[in-house]
């Protein structure tokens, strides 16, 4: 495994932020690896392979905010919470 650190220049001059990549190598059957460059239509086998993880990982995600659809309690309150801040924002010295 690879770890490689690069500084991206900001926008306008702006600061350097740091970004991480990470390689690794992995071995994929040749025909599901040509399923998913079909299924995604990149042209690189590299981000063929990066959006078919970013795909499931959100419709994991998804699935698993599904599971719980109807089994919590939300209290429809904002508006009270909303007063009372604005109350205590306003009992402040500044």
């Amino acid at each position: 495994m690879i770890f490689l650190l690069q500084l991206q220049e900001g926008g306008s001059g702006g600061a350097k932020r740091l970004a991480l990549e990470m390689r690794t190598r992995i071995d994929i059957d040749a025909k599901l690896l040509e399923q998913i460059l079909i299924a995604t239509g990149e042209n690189s086998k590299s981000k063929a392979v990066h959006t078919a993880l970013e795909k499931y990982v959100r419709d994991w995600a998804i699935e698993g905010l599904r599971s719980i659809a109807g089994k919590v309690d939300i209290e429809d309150n904002w508006r009270e919470l909303e007063e009372m801040e604005l109350e205590d924002m306003k009992n402040l010295s500044w």
